[in-house]
């Protein structure tokens, strides 16, 4: 799976920000806010990567129990299924 955009992350204060680039400002017309975990998931959402792999990265990075990953990981792939913004 990956995000059908791209988008560069900037961090703002506590927040960080989604903005899209290229062809995607065009198609996607706004921003995404979110907070760090969400940015790094979307940074690898960027490029092909499995629900596994994801799951594995973010436990990695994050130091949570495999139980909070997937839960934290489902609970934001669902939203940026919502907004139409995955590929499968």
């Amino acid at each position: 799976m990956k995000l059908k955009y791209n988008f560069i992350i900037n961090e703002l204060g506590d927040s960080f920000v989604g903005v899209p680039v290229s062809n995607a400002a065009v198609d996607f017309q706004g921003v995404l806010k979110f907070n760090k975990e969400t940015a790094f998931i979307i940074e690898l959402l960027n490029n092909e990567i499995s629900y596994e792999d994801l799951c594995v990265k973010v436990k990695e990075n994050f130091s949570i129990s495999e139980e909070e990953t997937k839960s934290n990981v489902d609970m934001i792939l669902n939203k940026l299924r919502d907004a139409e913004l995955i590929e499968e």
